[in-house]
């Protein structure tokens, strides 16, 4: 009987699968349109090559033997560029647990390049698989043939029942993709893995843009020499806004705190991977500093869309480095600063529901837990531009704001620690 019901699963099983038809997104047949883009505008791909105004994007289509129809793809001049595939409305609902999307790939040249892929969205795309790394490592003349599971590139929230958006290649920078084959499967097995946003958030990992190559290592370098030689009162960690103490904010801190020695960890584009790498690889200076001042996770916003979870263990993750590495100097965690114009941004709300969890987060690691966020605001929750011209980064007026609150946390554990040693000798 037991053998019966064992070959009754295999059978149904196996019509489960061969109900899952493959879906041609690329080929002459897949009843697909093509578009190209870039920050300001699309347009369609009627024939076989089009080129954006400004030939910042074009796109070229071929017909290679062995291969089939061939997606050429130029881009240069920054993010926001790239192509998408839309078709007839699917239900994918029943490839998601099995099914992947599967494409063919070549790379004339990654090292400039950012390179990723989603699906079943419009904009804002997450979640989304980063192929940057797999692309700077691969041969120029070689095609590689890559497989996604169907569940990396959706979340509960996507809408599976009527999905247009069959592809969607989003580059930036500047670079070459060859694409072919394009197809989603419910046969075909996967060729890579999803990291879950926990994993990505709470593992040291340096930063690996095509925008950060120059500098990002070479400061990490002299951040470490720095580190080993030199006295700080405080010492901030964090993101470009961190950094910008040094450039928009450098007038309000020389302003604010000319007699505080702060040494400035900030570096542009830090997700919390990448301070935790950081502070992992011996930054954090030698000699105990007086005061240590963190904010961080607003790009694991911006550039993955981690969940609040995500960022908070990730933040702590980082409270726990700098508590090793100084067990007595006192820790400030801020809270994500506000981003986009409107309450209802939904970076901005990603952002204040991982704040919600932060504070938890500093107690358990003996740090003092401050948002000023509202300070940030008007009274109806909407973020100027005076503050922040871009919606995310301060500039000299939005530095004042934070140098505000700062200043009572370095009377309370810089200035007044210095007052009572010279007392004392």
């Amino acid at each position: 009987m037991k053998r019966y019901l064992w070959l009754a699963c295999l059978l149904w099983v196996g019509k489960s699968l061969a109900a899952l038809p493959d879906i041609e997104v690329s080929g002459l047949h897949s009843r697909s349109t093509v578009f190209i883009h870039d920050r300001q505008q699309v347009l369609k791909v009627p024939g076989d090559t089009q080129v954006l105004p400004g030939n910042n994007v074009a796109l070229t289509r071929h017909q290679y033997d062995g291969i089939g129809q061939v997606f050429d793809l130029q881009f240069s001049g920054g993010s926001g560029s790239g192509l998408f595939i839309n078709g007839p409305a699917r239900d994918l609902r029943g490839y998601v647990n099995q099914g992947v999307l599967s494409f063919d790939l070549q790379v004339a040249d990654a090292r400039q390049a950012a390179i990723s892929i989603s699906m079943a969205c419009v904009s804002h795309c997450y979640p989304k698989m980063h192929l940057r790394e797999l692309a700077v490592h691969s041969s120029p003349a070689t095609w590689q043939h890559i497989a996604i599971p169907l569940h990396c590139l959706t979340s509960k929230d996507t809408d599976l029942t009527r999905v247009h958006r069959w592809f969607n290649l989003e580059t930036g920078g500047q670079g070459s993709v060859r694409i072919a084959n394009i197809q989603i499967s419910g046969q075909e097995g996967p060729t890579m893995k999803c990291k879950t946003d926990d994993s990505l958030a709470t593992t040291p990992r340096m930063l690996n843009e095509y925008w950060s190559q120059s500098w990002w290592l070479p400061r990490h370098k002299q951040r470490v020499a720095q580190a080993k030689d030199n006295r700080f009162d405080v010492v901030m960690l964090g993101d470009s806004i961190t950094e910008g103490w040094s450039r928009a904010g450098k007038p309000v801190w020389d302003n604010a705190f000319p007699d505080i020695r702060m040494f400035n960890l900030g570096f542009a584009g830090d997700r919390t991977e990448n301070l935790l790498w950081r502070l992992t690889h011996k930054e954090m200076p030698r000699s105990a500093p007086k005061l240590a001042i963190v904010m961080i996770g607003t790009n694991n916003t911006g550039h993955r869309m981690d969940s609040p979870q995500a960022i908070a263990a990730g933040v702590s993750e980082n409270l726990k480095q700098i508590r090793q590495a100084a067990p007595d100097t006192p820790m400030v965690l801020f809270a994500i600063f506000p981003r986009g114009a409107t309450p209802n941004d939904p970076m901005r709300i990603n952002n204040e529901q991982a704040n919600q969890l932060l504070a938890n987060v500093a107690a358990r690691h003996h740090a003092e837990f401050i948002n000023i966020n509202e300070a940030f605001l008007t009274d109806t929750g909407m973020l100027p531009r005076e503050y922040m011209p871009d919606l995310l980064h301060p500039k000299e007026q939005g530095y004042a704001i934070w140098a505000r609150h700062l200043t009572p946390l370095i009377d309370r554990y810089v200035r007044n620690n210095e007052t009572t040693k010279e007392q004392a000798e």
